[in-house]
């Protein structure tokens, strides 16, 4: 008996979270080792790693749902705008 059709549906949104999840860890890595790498530098900058994670998160996720090919490069580009935009807004 094959499978319906709901569940050929449901494997493709469970295969879409765990590549969302696989992105996000990801992401959390990028975090970690930047702060990291801030601290060893002596220039921690706490203010600005909240918007640029969080920017950079959106864009990984808007890249990847609605740009398929280039994903990957466009989210720092969007991550660095987003916090552009935050330290010009709280200046």
């Amino acid at each position: 008996m094959l499978a319906p059709k709901s569940w050929a549906r449901e494997g493709r949104v469970m295969l879409r979270v765990m590549l969302l999840e696989i992105v996000i860890d990801q992401i959390a890595e990028r975090a970690h080792r930047l702060d990291h790498a801030l601290d060893s530098i002596g220039r921690r900058v706490p203010r600005l790693a909240f918007p640029f994670w969080v920017g950079m998160a959106f864009a990984q996720l808007w890249a990847f749902f609605l740009i398929p090919l280039p994903w990957l490069a466009t989210g720092p580009v969007l991550a660095i705008l987003v916090t552009y935009l935050w330290v010009k807004a709280h200046e």
